[in-house]
């Protein structure tokens, strides 16, 4: 397996070790994953159209500040649920086709055209696979590919930049392990290994039952419910929270083998540490393991902070792939890779707001003269009560309706005195 083909299979087993993870969390949370995934251009035209043809009604309708009769809120208010379904109709059947033809263009390198080459890399997806393009760049040192009929060539600048957010990354991740296991890490390991050493037969016992259960399922969702099953049991029992804590680390692996796995690392870990006579031997062997753990990544943050050194001083990927042969399982030129394709996805997904925005605007005078339109028609047709009161279809109507001045007939009329007359 090549170094590409590796990096993106461990890409995938992260991707399903996400999925299984979620998959054993509350269902709350796995709602609110879900729920934030519901973002972009669309998703925010539905929820503006909701709000305004459920819920402004109601404040339209029971408006106690208004003046207005109860006719005439009603009237209002209904006019919000036909206003939210022709924004939704007219902007997504805009905007839809839009986003499709962006991305279209995208894949097909149109962009290039658009930017001068520094920049052509911004919004245009490349056409070869991921393995393909960390394999080129591993052996060419280079980050180049095409985008449809475009070749696109990343400068030397962008790649530092890339590069740099890699390296960030891992000094972060390394940084972030060496503080934890500093505060944590061994004290954690020492009760977990005297928990080995003083419950063995229970310990083992309980790997037995996994094991032998794990065994005869046969999918991922059998095994998830048997250990959900399981976590009820052991509470329901009142276990121990070192117990319940070993049980749950198993079932939070992603799939049956990863699962099989961690339950022979931890047998074997019970049956080491259930052989020590006292504490002090259990905290010796904790603490060798850790600190062996530790230099390990002392050595990883030496070679990241070469790393960052070199880029910084300006030097060539190809000498920075060097110093990253160094890390253990170097993922490095895969990790730039990445950082890349995710640069591309948030600008373009920020050029498909930015110009979805503007679409839905230029459309709304639009989608304002179709309700201006639709709605006093529809307003005869279901309502004609609220809609004859609320507009006159004719002059008539209002003619019919006014008041009729008094109107003196010849007879009653008081005859009009002359100027002599009113001197006499």
């Amino acid at each position: 397996m090549t170094v590409a083909e590796e990096c993106v299979a461990r890409s995938k087993r992260a991707a399903e070790f996400e999925k299984g993870l979620k998959s054993v969390m509350p269902k709350s949370i796995q709602t609110i994953s879900k729920m934030s995934k519901f973002t972009g251009e669309i998703p925010n035209i539905i929820i503006n159209a909701f709000g305004t043809g459920l819920i402004a009604p109601i404040f339209i309708k029971y408006n106690f500040l208004s003046k207005t009769d109860d006719d005439t809120r009603t009237y209002s208010a209904l006019r919000q649920p036909i206003s939210a379904v022709l924004s939704v109709v007219t902007s997504a059947a805009v905007v839809i086709p839009f986003n499709k033809l962006v991305d279209h263009m995208s894949k097909k390198g149109f962009f290039y055209n658009l930017e001068n080459k520094a920049a052509s890399f911004k919004y245009n997806k490349p056409t070869q696979k991921l393995e393909e393009l960390v394999d080129s760049a591993t052996k060419n040192h280079n980050i180049e590919y095409k985008s449809g009929e475009k070749k696109i060539v990343l400068p030397k600048e962008e790649i530092s930049r890339l590069m740099e957010q890699a390296v960030d990354d891992g000094l972060k991740d390394v940084e972030g392990n060496l503080k934890r296991r500093e505060t944590e890490k061994i004290g954690k390991q020492i009760s977990r290994g005297e928990f080995y050493r003083n419950n063995k037969t229970q310990v083992q016992t309980t790997l037995a039952e996994l094991k032998s259960k794990v065994a005869s399922c046969s999918d991922d969702k059998e095994v998830s419910n048997y250990f959900d099953a399981k976590l009820k049991e052991l509470k329901a029992n009142k276990a121990d929270k070192e117990l319940l804590d070993i049980v749950e680390d198993i079932s939070s692996r992603p799939d049956l083998e990863t699962i099989k796995a961690k339950i022979e690392d931890i047998e074997a870990t019970s049956k080491k540490f259930g052989k020590f006579k006292s504490l002090k031997r259990v905290a010796k062997e904790v603490t060798t393991v850790i600190e062996a753990e530790n230099k390990l990544l002392r050595i990883e943050k030496a070679n990241l902070d070469a790393m960052k050194a070199a880029i910084k001083k300006g030097e060539s990927f190809k000498d920075v792939i060097k110093i990253a042969n160094n890390l253990k399982g170097n993922t490095f030129v895969y990790d730039v890779i990445q950082k890349h394709m995710g640069n591309i996805e948030a600008n373009l997904k920020g050029f498909k707001q930015v110009t979805g925005l503007a679409v839905s605007l230029a459309i709304l005078p639009v989608a304002c003269s179709m309700l201006n339109y639709i709605y006093p028609k529809f307003m005869d047709k279901f309502f004609p009560k609220l809609s004859d009161k609320k507009h006159a279809k004719t002059a008539d109507t209002f003619v019919k309706s006014a008041p009729q001045p008094a109107v003196q007939t010849t007879a009653q009329a008081t005859p009009v005195k002359t100027e002599q007359e009113v001197g006499k």
